[in-house]
């Protein structure tokens, strides 16, 4: 820790520094020898303060002729090196016991201005709200609040909320509950969790409250979303009696498109964690093309291109053609291929944070087996979406899908995420809803549940929620407005 710590300092300030990380009494700037009104070389000393305590002291040992006005500026550089110093306490707490680093890189303003929301989150017990496009970095964010808290040695429970079975949910919760009891518990994609289990989360959270009167008994809740939760609660998409008790501090993660000056030092992290052997490297032209491109899969799209392109490169320092190889959707495309891959997306003017949009000709391709419309796509994902259009309906799961395709599900996501701008389980849930109103309208006297069942969906609740979401009214809306616009039967 001193050792990354006085990097830190050098990098920052610019003069030499000694950083000593020993438990110490918080106490004001110590200026030895006394000051006078002229400027002199001096040696200081400055504590590093985080939590409102003393967690070291930064020494300058270098003689140096210092105004008063520069000397208080060292407050400001010890405030940014007692951040770094937790960021790097998290990083080794995650390791240990979750196998897990926190990938929190830079040293930039963006992550320096993170890492004191982390801070004031981590001095207090309220639930934290996380949001952030696909593949952000959410769990290193949630890990990093935990392990600079005082529950630092208390479990650390990250929850799927994505499972669509309410039976699975219920059994994995109470477990989950259970042995969190004291810790925190991360909600991921509290988002897509449908409404009988946040009904049942409620229960269990007000269960808590009410029966557990220590507090250190208590579980910490940590949340994570892509999208907007006011929004969903507007919508009716999300319970609100749940969002008021969740909704205490919140956060919104800037994707890595709009922090580019970031990637760099991220690249270096992660070439310094997977190279295969020290001297392999990135030639400066595959380095700038990780600058350009736009990371729609963000951090983790950017750490699963790296370790492909790693592995399977040929050349060393490492090519542009072997980027191309490996990562297909960075290759330069022509304007014709361009607005086949992603037609909807772009016109839709959907930027980063933006919800994945509604994409009408790709789904009816699908559904009619257009097969030729996929020609321009990466070969894995021509196959992936000739495999759907045979089996949308059945419970087919990406990782099922990538298994009969013979490639990684993170490689088959981030295909998905970069030709489509739009996640395997979005297109899957837009290919069943549109089925559905084929059949509302081809067979207006069917019962919704028979729809329900005839589209793929297993559960009568998911379906009227994913319904409503895609075309804006309930299933039996739909059918009402279909029967009122059937001509009279003579």
């Amino acid at each position: 820790m001193n050792i990354n710590a006085t990097l830190a300092a050098n990098k920052i300030t610019g003069a030499r520094v000694e950083v000593y990380t020993c438990g110490m009494l918080a106490q004001k700037t110590r200026v030895l020898p006394p000051s006078s009104r002229k400027s002199r070389p001096v040696y200081a000393s400055f504590p590093i303060i985080y939590h409102n305590t003393s967690i070291g002291m930064l020494h300058l040992v270098q003689p140096q002729t210092l105004s008063r006005s520069e000397l208080q500026k060292f407050n400001c550089v010890t405030k940014k090196l007692a951040l770094i110093i937790k960021r790097y306490q998290a990083t080794t707490l995650s390791n240990h016991y979750l196998g897990k680093t926190v990938n929190i890189t830079p040293y930039s303003d963006h992550t320096l201005k993170l890492d004191a929301f982390i801070e004031i989150a981590a001095s207090t017990r309220c639930p934290v709200i996380i949001r952030g496009e696909f593949g952000s970095e959410k769990l290193s964010v949630a890990s990093a609040i935990h392990y600079n808290s005082t529950l630092k040695h208390q479990p650390f429970i990250e929850i799927d909320c994505s499972t669509p079975c309410l039976s699975a949910f219920e059994k994995n919760i109470s477990r989950c509950f259970e042995q969190g009891r004291g810790g925190s518990l991360f909600l991921h994609a509290i988002d897509e969790l449908p409404l009988p289990q946040q009904l049942l989360l409620t229960q269990l959270i007000q269960a808590q409250q009410s029966v557990n009167d220590k507090t250190e008994k208590h579980i910490r809740f940590l949340i994570s979303t892509t999208r907007s939760l006011t929004r969903q609660v507007i919508s009716g998409e999300f319970s609100r009696q749940l969002y008021l008790k969740l909704n205490y501090l919140n956060i919104q993660l800037a994707p890595l498109n709009e922090r580019k000056q970031d990637i760099p030092e991220i690249v270096e992290k992660l070439m310094n964690r997977h190279r295969l052997y020290p001297e392999q490297s990135l030639s400066e032209h595959v380095k700038e093309a990780f600058c350009r491109y736009h990371w729609p899969g963000n951090y983790q799209q950017l750490e699963r291109v790296l370790i492909r392109l790693l592995t399977l490169a040929g050349s060393n320092p490492i090519q542009l053609t072997d980027l191309h190889h490996s990562a297909p959707e960075m290759r330069p495309a022509p304007d014709k291929a361009t607005s086949k891959t992603v037609p909807a997306a772009n016109k839709a003017g959907s930027g980063p944070g933006a919800k994945s949009p509604f994409i009408p000709d790709l789904i009816t391709q699908i559904i009619n087996k257009n097969h030729q419309a996929f020609d321009d796509l990466h070969p894995a994902l021509q196959q992936a979406l000739c495999y759907i259009a045979e089996n949308y309906c059945s419970q087919v799961s990406l990782q099922q899908l990538a298994d009969q395709l013979g490639i990684s599900a993170s490689h088959l996501c981030a295909l998905f995420k970069s030709q489509l701008n739009n996640s395997y389980k979005q297109i899957i849930t837009e290919l069943k809803i549109e089925k559905a109103r084929r059949l509302f309208i081809s067979t207006p006297l069917a019962r919704v549940s028979d729809v329900a069942e005839k589209s793929g969906f297993g559960d009568i609740s998911h379906f009227e929620k994913a319904f409503k979401r895609f075309t804006d009214c309930t299933p039996r809306a739909f059918k009402s407005a279909l029967s009122h616009a059937r001509p009279p039967v003579n």
